[in-house]
């Protein structure tokens, strides 16, 4: 895992190597253990390395091939790496490190960009072929490693964070639309755009276009699953054994990050099996591994899950470790969470994880297994069971929406401010509803592709374009700010695949959301955890947080600093309202929500646009 930016010029001159040098401590943070610049004409490749697989200094980067003609800067994993390895060494190749980084680098020589398929994996790399005097930058399936790019000059910049084209010249300047784009994974910011996810872009010194390829799309790659639902629930099972035992595949310690919930609790469960059947095994010297359980606590909260999170690990016999997060120092740890992602931070949930994340990283945990995914895989949400509802409402599947709104039911959480309508009144309303003319057509988000089902359309749209990359991002800035590489077993394509080929009832079925995760876990979980109701999920206690004196101070010092002033688009007058009734009335998740939108955008604005950025911190560093 590493931080990543480079330049790339057509012309025959050798790029800027101080430009390349502030591009990567830009992002230093994503690579505490060593950093490299090296530079040549046209190009310009720098790393900041965070050491998981192979700890030596023959995994460090920019890596050459032995032929001298390829050059790698990687960020990410390719969890299948040994195996791949061991196709290529029948090949005829050999190899001087035990790293990922190498296996990526010689399957490019051997199957150029079909490579990619054969990778399992998450990353953003860029491979310069001196003799082609091309550059290749690729990134994973699902867009789980970043890869922004900027064209200024005359020059092709690209990094893991935006902060580095920041570093490198480019203008900071509010995109149009950029708050419609950022919630679909994309940038706020002018003239900065991703790669797409599953897709590779290729520059050549004698091309003035780059040539731009989709390597993969999920809906093209769907698999024929058994027949007989247990057979169904056996092979999920054991797809996603494997998906956690290739993520447990690191030489350094691991954790998973255990709130209670099902899917963190299937992870953990998932690791504990493997480590006792003698599975879990490091990357390089394949020693046993076992994965330490951690949560995030809220004592006294009405949303505190440690409760759960605890019986999960007692269940197997083991401890956890507590880690508490307080609001204290607000307005520092709103702006320290703004400079890491780049964006606005759409709920105070954000600044847990950073936090969180930075007291893993002071305890020595490197590698974090966490659940991301399956709520957009397996309909987490309460929209996607209110939707399948009301479109078996529509083609009169009456038992099957009476499924749907047992489930929808279980979702709800009035801690949360949720309604507790029963499941009957649930389809009642939902009857009438679907049999009413339609006001506004279906989720903006839904996947425009016939041959799947409404809900798959959902999920797909969710999980591709307008849910998932948004936690994807802010996992990412959280982990990566820590020094902390974040894995998610649920993100593995063979799972991705599998279950977008199920039936819905799979999915939604037999009152529950997530069922065929819930079947497949009932014999391994404490009943109380698979078959668990009231959905919680990552938060924040936010109202109460925003009732504690040093959070009002914050919000009401950005009134009399100017910051909300500063912001454009900002109503100053209803922020004041806002706050003002909030601190006579107490603060609700509405209240809290609407003054913490007004309040994040105008502390992005004044980080990004308004005042000079924070410097960049110092690690160890190299000259290549």
């Amino acid at each position: 895992m590493c931080g990543i930016a480079g330049i790339f010029i057509r012309e025959a001159r050798t790029p800027d190597a101080a430009t390349a040098w502030r591009m990567i401590d830009s992002v230093a943070h994503r690579g505490p253990d060593r950093r490299a610049v090296h530079v040549e004409p046209h190009i310009a490749l720098s790393s900041a390395r965070l050491s998981i697989v192979d700890l030596s200094p023959a995994a460090d980067q920019p890596l050459s091939d032995s032929s001298g003609d390829l050059m790698i800067i990687f960020n990410g994993e390719i969890y299948n790496f040994k195996e791949v390895r061991a196709d290529l060494e029948s090949r005829g190749h050999h190899f001087r490190s035990h790293s990922d980084t190498e296996v990526v680098l010689c399957a490019f020589r051997e199957w150029g960009v079909e490579c990619h398929r054969r990778f399992n994996g998450m990353w953003a790399f860029a491979i310069w072929d001196r003799k082609e005097r091309r550059l290749l930058l690729s990134r994973d399936r699902f867009g789980v490693k970043p890869l922004y790019i900027a064209h200024v000059d005359g020059q092709i910049l690209f990094a893991s964070e935006i902060k580095s084209l920041l570093a490198a010249g480019v203008p900071a300047a509010l995109g149009s639309g950029a708050f419609n784009q950022y919630c679909g994974g994309e940038s706020m910011f002018e003239g900065i755009a991703p790669l797409p996810p599953g897709s590779y872009s290729e520059y050549r010194i004698d091309s003035s276009e780059p040539l731009r390829r989709t390597w993969w799309n999920t809906a093209e790659n769907l698999v024929t699953p058994p027949k007989r639902y247990d057979d169904r629930v056996e092979a999920f099972r054991e797809l996603l054994f494997d998906a956690v035992r290739l993520r447990l595949r690191t030489d350094v310690a691991p954790a998973v990050t255990l709130s209670g919930g099902l899917d963190s609790s299937s992870i953990y469960a998932s690791c504990q099996i493997l480590s006792r059947s003698g599975r879990a095994v490091s990357a390089t010297e394949e020693r046993p591994v076992t994965a330490r359980a951690c949560v995030v606590t809220f004592p006294g909260s009405s949303i505190d899950e440690s409760t759960f999170a605890s019986r999960v690990a007692q269940h197997f016999g083991q401890n956890i470790r507590r880690f508490e997060v307080a609001p204290d120092d607000f307005r520092q740890l709103v702006e320290r969470a703004t400079w890491h992602q780049e964006g606005l931070v759409w709920n105070s949930s954000v600044i847990v994880y950073h936090e969180f994340y930075r007291q893993l990283a002071e305890s020595g945990f490197r590698v974090v297994l966490e659940g991301h995914g399956t709520d957009e895989l397996l309909a987490g949400y309460g929209n996607f069971a209110q939707d399948a509802m009301q479109q078996r409402l529509r083609s009169l599947r009456l038992l099957s929406a009476w499924s749907a709104a047992r489930a929808l039911s279980r979702l709800r959480n009035p801690v949360l401010g949720h309604s507790e309508r029963s499941p009957i009144v649930k389809l009642a309303a939902g009857a009438v509803r679907s049999f009413l003319p339609r006001k506004k057509p279906p989720q903006a988000f839904a996947a425009d592709i016939p041959a799947l089902s409404p809900l798959k359309r959902a999920l797909y749209g969710g999980f591709h374009s307008r849910l998932l990359p948004t936690v994807l991002r802010v996992n990412d800035r959280a982990t990566m700010a820590a020094g902390i590489e974040s894995r998610a077993p649920f993100l593995d394509y063979r799972l991705v695949t599998f279950i977008f080929s199920l039936p819905d009832d799979d999915i939604i079925g037999n009152g529950w959301t997530k069922r065929i995760l819930r079947d497949s876990m009932a014999s391994l979980l404490p009943r109380d955890i698979a078959w668990r109701e009231k959905k919680v999920g990552f938060l924040a206690p936010q109202p109460e947080w925003f009732n504690r004196r040093p959070v009002i101070a914050a919000l009401e010092e950005a009134i009399t600093d100017g910051t909300i002033a500063r912001a454009p688009g900002v109503d100053r007058r209803k922020y004041i309202e806002t706050l003002t009734r909030g601190k006579l009335a107490g603060f609700r998740w509405q209240d809290s929500t609407e003054l913490w939108t007004a309040y994040s955008f105008a502390i992005w604005h004044d980080v990004f646009l308004s005042r000079s950025r924070p410097a960049a911190s110092t690690t160890a560093a190299a000259a290549v």
